[in-house]
């Protein structure tokens, strides 16, 4: 696979993971008191991990390095994190997140 169709593939993934994040923020909105400011801490934390992951897709691009295999690590190692977490999140909120791995 070249770098460019992982990077659309993750992109894509990524579209998914950003609205769950959006629809989870809105629940959070909804929240008041101490249950709303640890939500927040906890959608802070992922939107901090969403851009990580799109610093390191953007730097993939932008390098384009012979061996990016190790760019493809980190990147799947921050998208398997993230993933995780947001859907903790959604399952504690009670919130349907898009499954991305359809949509490739």
């Amino acid at each position: 696979m070249e770098a460019t169709d992982y990077c659309d593939k993750v992109y894509k993934q990524m579209v998914g993971m950003k609205a769950g994040l959006y629809d989870l923020t809105c629940q959070v909105n909804k929240l008041s008191g101490g249950m709303k400011d640890k939500a927040a801490a906890t959608l802070e934390k992922l939107h901090g991990m969403v851009a990580g992951v799109d610093q390191n897709l953007e730097d993939l691009i932008t390098a384009s390095p012979t061996d990016w295999s190790p760019d493809k690590k980190k990147i799947d190692a921050g998208m398997e994190a993230l993933s995780q977490a947001l859907q903790g999140m959604a399952d504690q909120m009670d919130v349907a997140i898009p499954d991305t791995s359809d949509w490739i």
